[in-house]
């Protein structure tokens, strides 16, 4: 997230399959107001952005806020052994920076 808070304000309208991924997730638990039946399924976004956020912490994740992803570093020659995995580079987020194509070269 490159905001540094929740303060997207937007209303999203979900598909039903949609609707029961976030029901998976907890929405659900995390609002217990929520009204998933019906024609009327919908979110905010920063309702969105909470649940998946509660989701990534109980599940062991951790979060960077006021950072953006800037690259990709592919998995070292010691780990193809066992569990190869990409991870992200990041960087400090800075409004209204234009992303150059060096900007991921040289972040």
């Amino acid at each position: 997230e490159k905001r540094p808070n929740f303060s997207r304000a937007n209303i999203l309208t979900f598909w039903d399959g949609t609707m029961q991924d976030m029901l998976a997730l907890g929405a659900k638990n995390y609002f217990p107001d929520l009204q998933p039946t019906g024609g009327n399924k919908f979110l905010g976004t920063r309702q969105i952005q909470v649940c998946l956020l509660k989701t990534l912490l109980l599940l062991g994740g951790s979060v960077e806020y006021g950072s953006e992803i800037c690259g990709l570093i592919p998995p070292s020659v010691e780990e193809s052994h066992g569990v190869a995995k990409f991870r992200a580079k990041f960087r400090q987020y800075v409004r209204h920076r234009r992303a150059a194509a060096t900007d991921f070269q040289a972040c």
